[in-house]
């Protein structure tokens, strides 16, 4: 045996024990019983005070078949006892949960539905987790979507869902899914229609709907040229992921999206020709 310049054994090392990130993933049925998971993962004896306040965050990908129903877990220990918007993107980006490319959205009970984790914070959204402990911990529900969803739907469309006239009649305008305006535009305008409105908790039906919103983005177009910048109309298919991403009602649906900003030093656009007058109008005596 080796020793040391003092005759003696060389005492072992103590390794740094790595803290667990308690993750976990939770079902539907297992919330009835969470104390059960909470034990389970005690085993490496990290939890020294039962009595610091704990919560329960739940996060899962917005994508087919995933939800608060299947969703994963990560238990907060000492979170603030109000917490704001900065400390749970904190919390996350700790957890390697907020990673680039995601957008955070935050369930809210009062309007029973999901917020941006950035609208969160300009409208000064706190969560008050005072009186949450470890025999009752507080809850955190938290969506991911993919903010490269739109060039996704995009790829699918020139490689399946589109038809092989419709991919040669764009060919004029030298146009693929590759969008790189919707990440390089400064500003992005999504523009819904709302179908019909709420009164007194009824519907009531919104009239020549598609008519009204076209000739609306019509002189909206015509607004944003005059103002010096430029536009154009992009709509990806199908657009439902953007009522999701944006949190919009249930009476609304995405119509058009419009990237604004100044042209580029090399833009270009397709040379096309406008039909002349006698192509387009009648006259009748």
């Amino acid at each position: 045996m080796a020793t040391n310049e003092a005759g003696n054994a060389p005492q072992a090392q103590n390794k740094p024990k790595t803290k667990k990130k308690h993750h976990v993933r939770i079902d539907s049925a297992a919330w009835s019983n969470l104390s059960h998971h909470l034990s389970s993962i005690d085993d490496d004896k990290t939890i020294t005070n039962r009595s610091d306040r704990l919560i329960v965050v739940r996060y899962y990908l917005d994508r087919p078949g995933y939800g608060l129903h299947n969703s994963a877990a990560r238990l907060w220990f000492n979170a603030p006892s109000r917490c704001t918007p900065l400390d749970i993107q904190t919390f996350l980006e700790q957890q390697r949960i907020s990673l680039p490319g995601l957008l955070v959205e935050v369930y809210l009970d009062k309007y029973e539905s999901f917020m941006l984790l950035e609208a969160c914070e300009s409208s000064c959204v706190e969560w008050d987790f005072q009186h949450v402990t470890y025999h009752d911990p507080g809850i955190l529900n938290i969506r991911l979507t993919d903010v490269k969803a739109a060039e996704q739907e995009e790829y699918e469309s020139y490689h399946g869902r589109m038809s092989e006239e419709w991919l040669r009649d764009l060919e004029k305008f030298d146009t693929n899914w590759h969008k790189p305006f919707i990440e390089i535009a400064p500003w992005i305008i999504v523009v819904f229609k709302r179908i019909y409105d709420l009164e007194d908790g009824e519907k009531k039906n919104n009239y020549y709907v598609n008519e009204s919103v076209g000739i609306a983005c019509g002189m909206l177009i015509t607004a944003i040229h005059q103002a010096g910048l430029v536009t154009l109309t992009h709509t990806p298919s199908p657009m439902n992921f953007l009522s999701k991403i944006l949190n919009r009602p249930s009476n609304e649906r995405p119509f058009l999206l419009l990237p604004v900003g100044y042209a580029a030093t090399n833009a270009e656009v397709p040379k096309l020709s406008r039909k002349s007058l006698n192509e387009i109008c009648i006259s009748y005596d």
